[in-house]
């Protein structure tokens, strides 16, 4: 094909058409698709990227999904270990999703390199029968099948400190609800010893956290269904709960914090970050409003016009440029992150008691909503003056 941009392409499900494109419309070409959501988050064999054209249509269980072209040749966009099996009948000019469970081949299509992707065109064999969308475990590398999405949040306490580890390499560092509920159920135990001062919030590996695991994404249902909103839930409680420690907090951010791991660093006092660090909120480039409260808690941060570039429209920063926005305190090396973040945090750990008050009235002042200077000045004097006296007797 001459030009890859030039196809018109249909959507249909169980024969009905429901959408019409061009390739050369969308907003983002599927090579910078694949290549950015490799860059933050693992593919796996079988999954499947909704570029938005031609359009989004609900299936569901027992649904025949096609896509194919209105031209006379038949195109599709297939991409290694993101579309493994996704098939197209030569004859018929259809590109119909297969069971994945089937572990079959993909000899219909053969792939070719044109302009930085992968496209795919129909290599003349027998028809076959377009088969139906399932429910199917998907195969993983080989016989092995996908398990359940494993993740945990890691708590270690050293001289006062506390540190929180997100820890999901496979994705790495997704959240999933049960890690939601893990990273509330551990700030819980920061909140009632006495000894800790301040916490640090990394991730494992060194990526600070690429988003929600999508692994848990059910396409076509219902997002106001009770588990499916309350375990969306879950996650987003976790970052307020983070937001709300009784003690100081610092996001040590390496690698990518992306969407929901943009908003978990966002939920911390302060931010020391690699200056190889990819910031991105990222939620209008996949087709979602923003979430978690991103924009309160970014404008806070780092003002409404970085917000705004942000948010709105999808600029991604690195750690340097967060420095410089006021989004992060430090923008150092990458080997330095942690330990840097570790020596703040142990410094202010040193009187817990007093850095659980510092930090209350630090929160009440600052917002948002903040209070006035004259409010402010009366909100700390009480405290002032009983740091005052602890000191004079202790």
């Amino acid at each position: 094909m001459a030009d890859v941009e030039a196809p018109e392409v249909c959507t249909a499900v169980n024969g009905e058409r429901r959408h019409t494109n061009v390739v050369a419309n969308m907003t983002f070409r599927p090579w910078w698709l694949v290549a950015f959501h490799s860059r933050v988050m693992t593919l796996l064999p079988g999954d499947v990227l909704s570029t938005g054209t031609p359009g989004a249509a609900v299936i569901r269980p027992g649904h025949v999904a096609t896509a194919f072209e209105l031209n006379l040749l038949s195109s599709i966009w297939l991409f290694r270990g993101v579309l493994p099996h996704m098939r197209a009948q030569g004859s018929g000019r259809i590109a119909t999703i297969a069971s994945s469970s089937t572990k079959q081949p993909i000899d219909n299509l053969v792939a070719t390199r044109g302009r930085g992707g992968r496209r795919a065109r129909p290599h003349h064999r027998r028809e076959r029968p377009a088969r139906q969308v399932t429910r199917s475990p998907r195969p993983i590398r080989g016989t092995r099948e996908r398990q359940d999405p494993v993740g945990e949040v890691q708590l270690d306490k050293q001289d006062g400190v506390a540190v929180l580890t997100v820890d999901s390499p496979d994705v790495k560092n997704g959240l999933t609800p049960e890690m939601g509920l893990q990273l509330s159920a551990l700030c819980d135990d920061i909140d009632g010893d006495a000894t800790i001062g301040a916490a640090v919030v990394r991730g494992a590996g060194g990526t600070f956290c690429s988003g929600a695991d999508r692994r848990r994404w059910t396409a076509g249902s219902d997002q106001a269904e009770d588990t499916t909103y309350k375990e969306l839930g879950a996650v987003y409680t976790a970052f307020m709960r983070v937001g709300s420690l009784r003690v100081p907090t610092i996001a040590a951010v390496r690698g990518a914090a992306v969407g929901a791991g943009l908003n978990l660093a966002l939920s911390t006092d302060l931010r020391i970050v690699s200056k190889q660090a990819r910031l991105l909120a990222g939620f209008l480039r996949i087709g979602l409003h923003p979430g978690g409260g991103f924009f309160t808690i970014a404008s806070r941060t780092a003002g409404r016009e970085a917000t705004a570039a942000m948010g709105l429209f999808s600029e991604e920063i690195d750690g340097v440029r967060a420095e410089e926005i006021g989004m992060a305190w430090r923008a150092v090396e990458d080997d330095e992150v942690e330990p840097l973040a570790i020596e703040l945090a142990t410094r202010t750990a040193k009187d817990p008691e007093l850095a659980r008050e510092a930090v209350r009235s630090f929160r009440t002042e600052a917002g948002p909503p903040g209070i006035g200077w004259e409010a402010a000045l009366h909100f700390e004097r009480a405290t002032q003056m009983w740091s005052q006296r602890r000191r004079e007797t202790a």
